[in-house]
């Protein structure tokens, strides 16, 4: 009986995921493609190749709309589940034939749990190899210049840039700074465009062909800058296109082993953003249960069974956490806070308000 049981508390958990899930993606897509029709339009020739480009785009991004927000419809689902069998008055008699409140909702834990692996799945295996196309924005394509974000190398090269353009790999107008242990002296150079060559191309190692340099007598050094024309040179270095045109937040889309590589690089500026997501994943199964244990008492407890008001509470809580993460989140990225503090203090202050809670649980 109590496995027949099972079965259905965990069908009315994985029917109130999907159509919460399908519901808030369907809302998302219908928003964000109205707002980006016009750059959607300037990449089709028609309404069938329109159509194709915007579900290619948004395609990609279910997975990363699953990775955002799986954990808190995992909780608004288990909470319908648990006020279902509340409502319906399926809870008292399995209570009054002394199956204890931990064995009743064991399948929805499991089944939450199973949910984090897929989310961790997703994180590690999925998002990874499809970063590209989360990194495209939908005005991101050859026929318009994107603009330019400063990236770094190892050995002490600051390359600066206004707009790129994907189509040739160029960037145009540059500023590129060579530190004094890398050239003997502060060096600043400005170049009309920069043209990324990727290693093997040409013979290349890999780095950027300067035209236009300014000034006209900057200092060479073999295998760092070597001049080629009367103002070209060539610019030895591991900064590929791809890190002038990365948004905000791009380490987000690596696999920890990749975050773990990318943490360890010297002169990495975004070390604590980095630190903080790395200990958020390690505590994202821990939260999940902390969201479902704060909203057990208020389900189970037997004082409402009204199902909004039920589902409500969860929600408010739901919310209550993710901002309060978010800020601690916030807080160890600018050094508040260290990053193992700003991903765990959630866990900890939530968690120990679950278990003040639990008594609440009629059993």
């Amino acid at each position: 009986m109590i496995k027949i049981f099972d079965r259905y508390l965990i069908r009315i958990f994985v029917r109130s995921f999907l159509i919460c899930f399908s519901s808030l993606v369907g809302l998302y897509v219908v928003i964000d493609a109205f707002t980006k029709l016009d750059e959607f339009s300037e990449l089709a020739d028609g309404i069938g190749s329109l159509l194709a480009t915007m579900g290619k785009f948004y395609m990609y991004r279910v997975c990363l709309f699953f990775d955002r927000l799986a954990g808190i419809i995992t909780t608004i689902s288990a909470m319908f589940a648990f006020s279902w069998i509340q409502r319906t008055n399926e809870l008292m008699p399995l209570l009054a034939a002394g199956v204890p409140t931990r064995r009743i909702i064991a399948p929805v834990l499991v089944a939450a749990m199973t949910v984090s692996a897929l989310a961790m799945a997703n994180q590690e295996l999925v998002i990874p190899r499809i970063a590209k196309e989360l990194l495209r924005s939908a005005d991101d394509n050859s026929k318009r210049s994107l603009m330019a974000h400063p990236a770094h190398d190892m050995r002490g090269i600051l390359f600066v840039g206004t707009r790129s353009y994907r189509k040739d790999r160029r960037v145009a107008p540059v500023s590129v700074t060579f530190e004094p242990d890398l050239m003997g002296s502060l060096i600043d150079l400005r170049a009309r465009e920069a043209v990324f060559i990727p290693a093997g191309e040409r013979g290349s190692t890999g780095g950027w062909i300067l035209r236009g340099v300014q000034p006209a007598d900057v200092p060479t050094r073999e295998g760092v800058l070597e001049r080629i024309a009367d103002d070209e040179y060539f610019l030895h270095t591991t900064i590929t296109f791809d890190q002038t045109i990365r948004r905000e937040s791009w380490f987000a889309y690596f696999s920890t082993p990749t975050l773990l590589e990318e943490i360890q690089r010297p002169g990495n500026p975004s070390r604590n953003e980095m630190e903080v997501l790395l200990h958020y994943r390690f505590t994202r199964p821990i939260a999940t249960l902390t969201l479902l244990f704060l909203g057990l008492p208020f389900v189970l407890s037997g004082n409402d069974r009204r199902m909004i008001s039920l589902v409500g509470v969860s929600l408010v809580i739901s919310v209550g956490f993710q901002f309060f993460s978010l800020t601690c989140h916030r807080m160890g990225s600018l050094g508040y806070l260290e990053p193992p503090l700003a991903a765990w203090l959630p866990v900890f202050v939530f968690g120990t308000l679950a278990v003040a809670l639990y008594d609440m649980v009629k059993s």
